[in-house]
């Protein structure tokens, strides 16, 4: 019974054998045919879709202006009438500065895209004198300590600052919206000195400095339109930012006699606190062809949660005055911008 199954088994197997492999091999001729259209769908697709990517380069000058930075601190007080501001750091010019925008981007026909960008503002310095022979002096008790900054002829404010922004973004289309996203490098540097002068020779400095590093995501959204030749774009950012905050302060004096001293050594203080990061920015465009567009708008930068130069003045004479970093100050400022744009 046993040989008798076997047997039919047997012949069941080799009668079956053409069979199969018959349908293994048609499987295999049709799996090789769908997968030479799928490949050949796919490199249809690419080509469609990298002749139908837009590229798009900006090239901006922003006139940047404050509105608001650190606090409005006294550095000078007239001795007679006591105690009267003679000079403070809102009399610090505020004159509108130039820098540059550079935006290099690509959204593909599927929607997905990248950009990449940079703003900035160079180092520049702003001043403000004031000048009453033998009536100026330095608020509190460092303005005692030193004989050229209390009841001095002339005292000097001198500020500087510099912000640099970097972004990596990608873009995703939703119907008319474009959603942004990615990283952003942000660096705002500001710095101030004191200088009291008088007559006889002597001549003593309050510098201070501080610097930001800020490090961060961002997401934001923007939007565009076009009615014949004029068109317009509207693009609004936040983010939340660790910034690597670093101060420095110290107190030098020259009599006129022996070699510079500091009455204050470096002191400061490196902290990490939390930082915001708001951005808006619409433009009008106007297209003179399909690849060159003139491009005119305004910007609208908030910073929040740095430390700022005028922000640290610290006029005690204490063990570590000084040595703190107060990183809750902010900055505002918007301005102008005109460029063109190149696409292909």
């Amino acid at each position: 019974m046993i040989r008798t199954l076997y047997t039919g088994l047997a012949v069941l197997i080799f009668s079956c054998t053409p069979a199969t492999a018959q349908y293994f091999h048609d499987h295999a001729v049709n799996a090789h045919n769908a997968t030479a259209a799928h490949e050949a769908s796919v490199a249809q697709m690419a080509s469609a879709t990298g002749a139908c990517k837009n590229h798009y380069f900006q090239a901006d000058a922003i006139g940047w202006k404050f509105l608001r930075g650190g606090a409005d601190r006294d550095v000078a007080l007239f001795n007679d009438p006591a105690g009267q501001a003679a000079l403070s750091t809102g009399d610090l010019g505020l004159d509108t500065r130039w820098g540059p925008k550079l935006t290099l981007g690509s959204l593909h026909d599927c929607g997905w895209g990248w950009e990449v960008s940079y703003f900035g503002l160079p180092l520049e310095r702003s001043f403000a004198t004031v000048t009453d022979p033998e009536n100026l002096s330095l608020p509190g008790d460092l303005g005692f300590e030193l004989l050229d900054l209390f009841e001095v002829d002339q005292m000097t404010l001198t500020s500087a600052s510099e912000l640099h922004s970097f972004e990596l973004n990608g873009t995703r289309r939703f119907g008319p919206w474009l959603w942004i996203a990615g990283f952003r490098y942000l660096r705002l540097a500001d710095e101030l000195n004191i200088r009291g002068i008088d007559d006889a020779g002597f001549d003593s400095e309050y510098d201070l400095a501080s610097r930001n590093n800020l490090y961060g995501f961002q997401v934001g959204l923007r939007r565009q339109g076009w009615h014949g030749r004029l068109g317009w774009d509207a693009t609004a950012k936040a983010g939340l930012y660790g910034n690597e905050s670093r101060h420095q302060q110290f107190v030098t004096v020259n009599d006129g006699v022996n070699d510079p001293f500091f009455l204050r050594e470096p002191t400061g203080g490196s902290v990490y606190p939390v930082a915001f990061i708001g951005e808006i920015n619409p433009n009008l465009v106007y297209r003179l062809s399909d690849s060159l567009h003139l491009r005119a708008g305004y910007n609208l930068l908030w910073v929040e949660g740095v430390s700022l130069a005028a922000n640290q003045l610290d006029f005690r004479t204490v063990d570590g005055a000084g040595s703190g970093n107060h990183t809750r100050g902010g900055v505002l400022l918007h301005g102008l911008n005109v460029g063109i744009e190149f696409r292909w």
